[in-house]
């Protein structure tokens, strides 16, 4: 992806396809938009794509949505705590 727009600390646009939409007649503009909050910043993200596909771009928008909601979940525990993926919920031993 290419970085189109930058205002530091606030917001970040890029333009290109991800994975599958690579190799598609199709252009995405993803947007990381950082807010302030209380005890933190707000990070709010949107990948708008449009163009041609013979099967249809909505058959790609919920894969692409899944690949998307995990990396930003795995980003997200990263920043609050030091790793990409949570540890495993650990089992009791069996008596």
């Amino acid at each position: 992806m290419e970085v189109v727009f930058l205002s530091p600390g606030k917001k970040l646009v890029m333009v290109g396809g991800l994975g599958p939409l690579q190799a598609t007649a199709t252009t995405g503009a993803m947007t990381f938009q950082l807010s302030p909050v209380e005890g933190g910043t707000k990070l709010e993200v949107t990948y708008a794509v449009g163009g041609y596909l013979s099967t249809g771009l909505n058959n790609l928008a919920a894969p692409v949505d899944s690949v998307l909601g995990a990396q930003f979940a795995r980003l997200k525990n990263y920043v609050e705590t030091g790793k990409a993926v949570s540890a495993p919920a650990q089992s009791s031993p069996r008596p």
